[in-house]
């Protein structure tokens, strides 16, 4: 690869990071005005009720989200805009209605889960998350189609710009101005209505970017091929995303609403150092669907190298920051009453950076057809990381789950680098280990 092919990826991967960098920021300081505001206790709620709203969002956020970016690019180079119109229709109409089936899949989970529990996890917590689970699979879709148009830097902006300023925004007029004492239940709310504003911009952003042949198309359609595609997408991601979030959920069944407060802390300030990651994860992805597209293995390789060099090298600076400044960050940040934190931070940050210097492996196996053999071994990590918050948690509590995160997830990267070597013949880590 040429120096100015290097510098284009540097230069859009700084954007990008940049991007995701301030989206972390501002959720770092919301979780410091939520962690104060609220105490540990409703904290602990609002955290466990953000978790289930995450996890809910599975289909959508990896599922939908991949196939809009994956097919449309495809399409759009192929001149093939009917077929791009046609998915984009469906996938419109898909995200409507899973908002509503994701809704009553809220209502079931605490139904069965949470309903006959002492902890503060209410039905009007329950009618209060509808807003965001109505409305963030429809911004999953506007955001990827934007992304697909080779606008990533643009299809960043209403998921982590807008949508974190707007919510900082609501609970800084409602703290400072008029003073109202929140509770989790309103904070969730406040959440779902600036889902609703990062939905209005990005709307207007795809209205701007989509080609004009593709709105002019009559749709053409291809449902088969896009519902064999979107299960193992949606598999995968679901098991992603239920390994990031297993920690939470297992603490507030086998813990108290307290304890899932503290954790969050931790794992809100370990997530800085899985930044950079997912900042070149987001520039690289439809580059890296175009190059094997294109058979082009030597530049997929140097631009999947690069990437992982300059993402270890910030999230190593991260780690360090992280063990000699921690507990008086910890302090300064959120008081006295999340001390605790510091171990599980710890903890959590080394197998982040693990993670990170293994480079872009998921994303190379889902954005290159061999995301059945991501979605097997990410069952499996999910597997393990259930069994083992299962065992350390009622001994070690937050530490417990956050050394049985970190573990599952170092296995499960390094298992799946092995499996992009055997199968693409490129090595996704900073380390050329062959």
């Amino acid at each position: 690869m040429n120096i100015f092919k290097k510098l284009s990826i540097f230069s859009g991967s700084a954007k990008s990071v940049s991007i995701q960098a301030q989206f972390i920021a501002i959720q770092l300081l919301t979780t410091i005005v939520l962690s104060r505001t609220l105490g540990p206790d409703q904290f602990g709620v609002y955290s466990l009720a953000l978790a289930i709203i995450t996890l809910l969002q599975v289909i959508p956020h990896f599922g939908l989200e991949n196939i809009t970016l994956r097919y449309t690019v495809h399409y759009l180079n192929q001149r093939e805009y009917s077929t791009a119109a046609g998915l984009w229709q469906c996938s419109m109409l898909f995200s409507i209605v899973y908002g509503i089936l994701s809704s009553i899949a809220m209502l079931s989970i605490y139904l069965l889960f949470f309903a006959d529990t002492k902890n503060s996890f209410s039905f009007p917590l329950i009618l209060a998350s509808l807003v965001s689970l109505i409305t963030l699979p429809i911004l999953s879709f506007v955001t990827s189609a934007i992304r697909s148009t080779d606008k990533s830097l643009l299809g960043q902006l209403p998921q982590y710009a807008i949508k974190p300023w707007s919510f900082l925004l609501i609970l800084a007029i409602s703290i400072l101005l008029i003073e109202v004492d929140i509770n989790a239940i309103q904070t969730i709310f406040y959440l779902g209505f600036s889902s609703i504003s990062a939905l209005i911009i990005g709307t207007l952003i795809l209205r701007q970017v989509s080609p004009e042949r593709l709105r002019r198309s009559k749709p053409r359609y291809k449902p088969r091929e896009w519902g064999r595609s979107i299960i193992p997408f949606t598999f995968l991601g679901g098991m992603m995303l239920l390994n990031s979030q297993a920690d939470l959920l297992m603490l507030g069944l086998l813990s108290d609403t307290t304890s899932v407060g503290i954790y969050k802390v931790a794992s809100s300030g370990a997530n800085l150092v899985s930044i950079p990651l997912i900042a070149a994860n987001l520039f690289i992805a439809s580059r890296v669907t175009s190059l094997y597209s294109k058979n082009n293995r030597k530049e997929l390789q140097d631009v999947l190298l690069t990437s992982a060099k300059l993402t270890t090298a910030v999230s190593l600076s991260a780690v360090g920051v992280f063990y000699f400044w921690g507990e008086g960050l910890i302090y300064i940040g959120f008081g006295n009453e999340y001390s605790a934190a510091f171990t599980s931070l710890t903890i959590l940050s080394a197998g982040h950076l693990i993670s990170v210097a293994f480079g872009s492996n998921g994303l190379v196996l889902a954005m290159t057809g061999h995301e059945k053999d991501a979605a097997l071994l990410a069952f499996a990590a999910a597997s393990a990381n259930i069994l083992l918050n299962y065992l350390l948690i009622p001994s070690y509590g937050s530490n417990g789950a956050a050394l049985s995160t970190s573990i599952t997830s170092c296995i499960w990267n390094i298992l799946m680098w092995i499996r992009v070597l055997q199968k693409i013949k490129v090595n996704t880590s900073a380390i050329k280990f062959f």
